[in-house]
């Protein structure tokens, strides 16, 4: 019942864009290595925590949705083999966490009201269209009505659990600022070119006669493009060939360094191309551009200031707290714990 795992964090955080992918997940405290696995009791378990059992099934269920989703895991290849033994660990190891977090909670006497339940049950069937094939996924699953509602009692009662182990943590502007610090290249703001064109389309299987007669109109036309006084919006409507642009006077916008095809890009990121300038006839697999520099913008560093209160970020190092905090609680339960694992 994979659906139901405890993502250890907080969760529908989102980064502004110069954050996206930079915040890297807290590593789990130093823990005992772990033991060589033990063959596994009748009755097909893929661990026991303090007692309990943690079925095969629902491990094999979230490896096979993992696999399903990656075909490079669909392959014989020792490297798939190797890669599914780990996510295998990995999940294993997610599913002991989340055993030990509910057996945690139910000594602090952590109880789930039986309408959260319900809402939740409720909520969960909203993603069938009928009430058979809900029946049919819980058959499909192995499980009951009963099972599920215990998997959302865990993971209710786990969120109450974690919600009172970080109550207290805060983020101040020192964590800001020492974020700031340490990750500088999350707050660079890359250099920009805004830039216009003139597309002249050419099959690159034309004929020689073909390919000339095009060279000699985009020559013809970057004169006229470099011309005093001319007016590159008005000739790009005149002549384009480019559907998307022409209209609007060959405007590209503004982008980045790998945000444009690369002949384009390698033309207009030139250091001895300046604002104004007129380059070309640059070839491309579309045919050939007469490109006008409208702007340069260099590459920058985002203040702390302008930071310093973002509330994006700041959710960003709360969830890296939280997460910190989860960890050692979990190194913690592991330390303590009778586990013992059969695969």
């Amino acid at each position: 019942m994979n659906r139901f795992l405890l993502a250890l964090a907080l969760a529908g955080v989102s980064s502004p864009a110069w954050a996206q992918n930079q915040l890297k997940p807290v590593a789990a405290p130093n823990a005992k290595p772990p033991a060589p696995a033990t063959p596994a009791p009748a009755g097909g378990f893929a661990a026991e925590v303090n007692g309990d059992k943690i079925p095969l099934d629902d491990l094999n269920r979230i490896v096979d949705s993992i696999k399903a989703g990656d075909p490079g895991l669909q392959t014989d290849s020792p490297t798939a083999q190797k890669a599914l033994a780990d996510i295998k660990g990995q999940m294993l190891d997610q599913l002991i966490s989340t055993r030990l977090l509910a057996q945690e909670a139910k000594r602090k006497k952590i109880v789930v009201a039986p309408a959260k339940i319900d809402d939740a049950l409720a909520k969960l069937k909203t993603n069938f269209k009928t009430d058979a094939d809900f029946q049919n996924w819980l058959q499909a699953d192995h499980k009951t009505v009963a099972d599920v509602k215990r998997a959302i009692t865990d993971e209710l009662s786990i969120r109450e659990l974690s919600t009172q182990l970080t109550a207290d943590i805060t983020i101040s502007t020192d964590d800001v600022a020492a974020y700031y610090r340490a990750h500088p290249d999350v707050f660079k703001v890359p250099e920009t070119v805004s830039a216009r064109h003139i597309m002249l389309a050419l099959n690159p299987n034309a004929s020689p006669a073909d390919k000339d007669a095009v060279k000699k109109r985009a020559d013809n036309l970057l004169k006229q493009a470099k011309a005093k006084n001319a007016n590159f919006a008005a000739l790009a409507k005149a002549n384009s060939d480019d559907t998307t642009s022409k209209d609007l006077g060959g405007d590209m916008g503004s982008f980045a360094r790998g945000e444009m095809i690369q002949a384009i890009e390698d033309a207009c990121f030139n250091a001895n191309v300046k604002v104004g300038d007129i380059v070309g006839p640059v070839t491309t697999e579309f045919g050939l551009h007469i490109i006008r520099i409208d702007a340069k913008t260099p590459e920058s560093t985002v203040p702390l200031k302008d930071v310093q209160n973002d509330p994006q970020l700041k959710a960003l190092l709360l969830k890296q707290k939280v997460q910190a905090r989860l960890d050692e609680r979990i190194a913690k339960l592991r330390t303590d714990a009778k586990i013992q694992k059969y695969v």
